[in-house]
């Protein structure tokens, strides 16, 4: 992956002295999660955890090996969400795990009942977070004018620039580069390249469709990364114009 930095909500961190990373498995973790960093060694995985800011959103992996001595350092931490037990023997960690409400159903023997746990605790957070429009439109008007203004007039300015073919390369550019080794991901962006003007440029339908539009998209809005937003900046005009149409019909 050219670009180190994680430009979506969510990472998987793996944690097991003897982790499989083969094509295939993290193929098939980057269909749920596409950041994934992996580690065989506990110190190292703690000294990354601890450099993470508070806002980033773990699904934490870890195998039998180290759960014990891992757990209880990272389970109350903010950032980690859920926590994942991979062993052989899960009926050892059984009653221990009972301890942890982040671990609780989350003891695997196989990679698809891992897999399929995954997906579901996604579409969880995923429910659970607001819709970056709502969360920007809904801050304290007396508590955070000025986010507030300065969001407004973000808008404003993105929706009014001219936008041309050149502003959708800019976005399709950065995405390639960033799913550059996530094949389901790339398939999407070329989809995405190929039939978006043809579609009447279904801005709402892209946006609310698991895909690389949305987790940028939202990413970038709820940390205010302007390089990001201004890539979209075509993306979004889109999406206030058929979004004002809605609401007049």
């Amino acid at each position: 992956m050219s670009l180190i930095k994680n430009l979506e909500d969510y990472t998987i961190i793996w944690l097991d002295s003897d982790i499989l990373t083969n094509y295939e498995t993290k193929q098939r973790l980057r269909c749920i999660i596409n950041y994934i960093k992996l580690f065989d060694n506990c110190d190292e995985c703690l000294r990354y955890i601890n450099t993470l800011e508070k806002d980033e959103k773990i699904f934490f992996l870890v195998s039998g090996h180290f759960c014990q001595s891992i757990v209880p350092t990272v389970h109350d931490l903010e950032q980690i969400l859920f926590i994942y037990i991979f062993c052989n023997a899960p009926l050892l960690y059984d009653e221990w795990s009972k301890k942890y409400s982040k671990i609780l159903g989350r003891l695997f023997t196989d990679q698809n009942s891992l897999y399929l746990k995954l997906i579901d605790d996604v579409k969880i957070s995923n429910l659970s977070t607001i819709t970056i429009f709502e969360e920007k439109s809904l801050k304290s008007l007396t508590k955070e004018n000025g986010l507030f203004m300065w969001f407004q007039l973000l808008t404003m300015t993105l929706v009014q620039m001219s936008t041309t073919q050149d502003s959708k390369q800019d976005l399709i550019k950065i995405c390639r580069e960033y799913y550059e080794d996530n094949d389901i991901e790339l398939i999407k962006i070329d989809e995405f390249e190929r039939d978006y003007d043809k579609t009447k440029k279904q801005a709402i339908w892209w946006y609310t469709r698991d895909s690389f539009l949305y987790r940028l998209l939202n990413k970038a809005l709820r940390t205010d990364n302007i390089d990001i937003i201004f890539k979209y900046r075509f993306f979004i005009s889109d999406l206030h114009q058929q979004l004002y149409e809605l609401h007049e019909n």
